[in-house]
């Protein structure tokens, strides 16, 4: 049997024969975009927002799938000189890929038009890359996936302009939607859902979104899963396999570790499509969302095997199978020995930055060559980093189920500060001063003199306000305020990205650090604030503690 046969049942790939939409993604050339819309429209669309706190905070977290702030405005699109009018166009993304300068951006070309379509597609999605800023990761991944004869999106490239503003280049990803679903599948009518933060568990389950079906499906295929899933060791495999398509989900699953894709479905219960066919009557993963996969470090890589994820619960329960994980192993090793081919890959690593790098990086000063080396290094050792540790057997996976993660609100702190820029080694008690109330899991805390320095950390701003407790230990105030928004008058609200920080407790006998709480809702402001040696640093800030 050959690989190609293994992996799916020739009566799927039989359906994809060339379409006119084919051209749209052409990975050979990058196509022309041109978006126009009123002027009020666009500032509305891309000044729309969502932070952390709105997806985790309850009541609303994980109690359904995630609101999604974003609205349709109208507007006309030219791709490659071909004019469509009456077009949707929104903002999308999640969080991390966010922007107002350049957003992520959704076409839907039916939205207002009934059937209307270009070239058979009813839908673009754009995405900025503003986590890959290599470009590369997603078109190569899901041609990777593709060539393990896996359903995923066609991939490649887009020069995007919105009323003659240049926004640069864009990743133009095939939308999973019917159209995708009749592309590879006999019967395209079946349940299709997206997950995000998403897993066959009773906390979890209802954040899957219905993508198809939403008036007639009642989700008793998703609920079927978790029940097969809760079955015990000696029956699981077999409640599964009558649920999902497990010789697929291996493959899946496979590619997902192969290409460290640490923000998939194994990894994090997060970025991923399910179909339930109705054929098989069984569910099959689709690969979605995969722009931070290859890196070469990760967040916690030192907690994580190289060779394996097991967080989604699928995963987990058929690694701690002693007759499904040899299977996964096996596959793992068929697609490191087949798909993996590292002078092909790195040949089209080769090609894509000599076709990208005139609009992504015309002059050089980005760093593109700097940032697709990366990704060649991925490539080049990956194997060996695979083998080896699979040469000593397959590794143990000892972490728990993750936890849902939700915020909760354990408390709130205020603070002013008055300091100097460049104090950050400093003794903060010699070098500025402030006041600050704190009150954490219910009870206020006694709190000594303050002290405060300030300096860089990055492309962030370092502020850390100081006070003794009464048993020695110090309670530290760590917070972070990205250096290009940190300005005189400037009044900025907490989500994680532009600004960030947490109240720990240190203990300098034992020289240990412990997490009270992290921001939550709120904000600083800066009555003066600038970096040259010695500048005043002022202001204050009041803000929830979640943890």
């Amino acid at each position: 049997m050959s690989l190609s046969d293994h992996f799916l049942n020739p009566r799927y790939r039989a359906l994809l024969s060339p379409t006119p939409a084919d051209t749209v993604f052409d990975s050979g050339r990058i196509i022309e975009i041109a978006i126009n819309l009123d002027e009020t429209d666009w500032d509305a669309l891309r000044f729309q927002d969502r932070s952390v706190f709105d997806v985790l905070m309850p009541p609303s977290c994980m109690s359904a799938p995630f609101a999604r702030p974003f609205t349709y405005f109208p507007c006309s699109v030219s791709i490659d000189g071909r004019l469509v009018r009456n077009v949707g166009v929104r903002k999308k993304g999640f969080l991390g890929s966010l922007s107002e300068t350049k957003p992520a951006l959704k076409l839907r070309f039916n939205k207002y038009v009934c059937e209307q379509h270009l070239l058979g597609l009813r839908s673009v999605t754009l995405n900025n890359a503003l986590q890959d800023p290599s470009y590369l990761r997603q078109t190569i991944a899901y041609r990777l996936f593709a060539d393990a004869n896996l359903p995923a999106p066609r991939c490649n490239f887009a020069h995007v302009t919105v009323n003659d503003r240049d926004l640069g280049l864009y990743v133009n990803i095939e939308s999973i939607n019917r159209q995708f679903l009749r592309r590879h599948y006999v019967d395209g009518r079946g349940n299709l859902y997206e997950g995000v933060l998403s897993d066959f568990r009773t906390h979890w389950i209802n954040t899957f979104e219905a993508k198809t079906n939403r008036r007639t499906n009642n989700r008793t295929d998703l609920w079927n899963v978790a029940t097969a899933l809760s079955a015990p060791d000696s029956s699981v495999l077999v409640e599964a396999a009558a649920r999902v398509d497990i010789d697929q989900f291996l493959a899946y699953w496979a590619m997902e570790v192969l290409l460290k894709h640490s923000d998939g479905y194994s990894a994090f219960c997060n970025n991923f499509y399910i179909y339930h066919d109705p054929i098989s009557d069984r569910f099959q993963f689709l690969p979605w969302g995969i722009d931070c996969a290859m890196r070469l470090t990760q967040p916690f890589d030192q907690q994580h095997p190289e060779s394996v994820f097991a967080s989604g619960l699928l995963a987990r329960r058929l690694y701690a199978l002693p007759q499904s994980r040899p299977s996964y192993v096996n596959r793992l090793r068929q697609l490191l020995n087949s798909v993996w081919n590292e002078k092909s890959i790195i040949s089209e690593i080769d090609r894509i930055e000599a076709l990208i790098t005139p609009i992504a990086d015309p002059s050089g000063s980005v760093g593109l060559k700097e940032k697709t080396d990366e990704v060649r290094q991925f490539v080049l050792g990956r194997r060996q980093l695979i083998t080896t540790e699979l040469a000593n057997g397959p590794p143990a996976w000892n972490e728990p189920l993750p936890d849902p993660p939700c915020l909760e609100v354990i408390g709130e702190v205020s603070a002013t500060f008055s300091t100097e820029w460049g104090t950050a080694a400093a003794d903060p008690f010699t070098t500025g001063t402030g006041t600050m109330q704190v009150i954490a899991n219910g009870a206020s805390m006694q709190l000594g003199p303050i002290g405060v320095s300030s300096g860089p950390d990055g492309s962030y701003c370092m502020l850390n306000i100081v006070s003794q407790l009464p048993d020695s230990t110090y309670a530290i105030l760590l917070v972070r305020v990205l250096l290009s928004n940190f300005n005189s008058g400037q009044t900025l609200a907490s989500d994680w990205e532009i600004v960030f920080g947490e109240l720990v407790q240190a203990n300098p006998i034992t020289n240990t650090v412990s997490l009270i709480g992290t921001f939550g809702i709120g904000s600083i402001s800066f009555s003066s604030a600038g970096t040259q040696p010695g500048a005043s640093i002022a202001g204050m800030l009041s803000v929830q503690l979640v943890r």
